[in-house]
């Protein structure tokens, strides 16, 4: 995990069961598996969805069962889920810097439980490129970059293009949404992780090189999420996803209203330092955990 995110122990009541991701959010395998501990949870929540909201050096905060208004204030782009127990959509293009952008289909993993972002090689190498001799690797998977790299790191950017023929409900709470494509930026100073160790002035970088073993191309992680408020809904019984979206539900994309991009907030460099995160649940009362 990242020096800037703790995770949340939540232990009541007690449960044994199979998942993935932060706290199990992954969905159950067909056809025979247990539900996970997100699936357990829903039929308890007024909606089936929860909304992730991962900060850089600042506390994070999950919602479960409602959407936070005074959050979500931007139109939000839904994307339908394209597995059956992994949250799988799918993104458009993607640019590096200010280059031009590259138009291509690519099924995301969207996970809590990832630290990075994980490319295909020969997109991890493109970006690196760009940087020239201030990254370097020793085994093409894993770069080094100075950790006073700061704003000279290209950011990122990738396009998410709702179908054009969605039926989408919206989910309380969601104020509008998006059916234009969508462009997540995440900024270049997002992608300057942990220290080398080697006490050279280097940090480890936040894109790593991966080869496609599973049912998806590329993972985006927290260093993605710390750029966005993210709703995952899963659909169904509880969930908001019409007749033409997976019944597995729709993740929805928004900037974050204080978010300016080139890694400030508010105009000002970010310097808090993570100690708890928030988790709140169908409008309870806030539950903090010091980590």
């Amino acid at each position: 995990m990242p020096p800037n995110f703790n995770p949340v122990l939540i232990e009541e009541p007690p449960v044994t069961t199979k998942g993935g991701g932060f706290l199990g959010f992954f969905q159950s395998d067909k056809p025979d598996a247990q539900n996970t501990w997100i699936e357990n949870a829903f039929p308890q929540l007024a909606s089936g969805l929860f909304t992730v909201d991962i900060k850089k050096k600042e506390d994070s905060i999950y919602h479960f069962g409602y959407i936070d208004k005074n959050r979500f204030s931007t139109p939000i782009t839904y994307m339908p889920v394209k597995s059956w127990n992994h949250w799988v959509v799918e993104t458009a293009a993607y640019k590096f810097g200010n280059g031009a952008a590259t138009t291509a289909i690519n099924k995301v993993l969207i996970d809590t439980g990832t630290t990075n972002i994980m490319m295909t090689p020969d997109m991890a190498k493109k970006y690196y490129d760009l940087l020239g001799s201030k990254a370097t690797t020793t085994d093409s998977k894993n770069w080094f970059v100075p950790c006073d790299a700061g704003d000279s790191m290209p950011d990122l950017t990738f396009t998410f293009q709702p179908p054009s023929s969605s039926n989408a409900n919206l989910p309380g709470g969601s104020s509008d949404t998006g059916q234009k494509a969508y462009n997540a930026v995440v900024p270049g100073s997002f992608l300057i992780g942990n220290l080398s160790g080697k006490n050279d002035g280097m940090c480890q970088a936040s894109i790593t090189a991966s080869d496609k073993t599973k049912n998806w191309d590329l993972i985006f992680g927290d260093a993605f999420l710390m750029s966005q408020l993210v709703v995952f809904d899963m659909g169904g019984a509880n969930g908001y996803s019409g007749k033409d979206w997976p019944e597995r539900g729709q993740i929805g994309f928004t900037p974050k209203p204080d978010l300016d991009i080139g890694g400030k907030v508010n105009g000002a460099e970010t310097t808090t330092t993570t100690t708890s995160q928030t988790v709140q649940i169908s409008g309870s009362n806030p539950v903090q955990s010091d980590a």
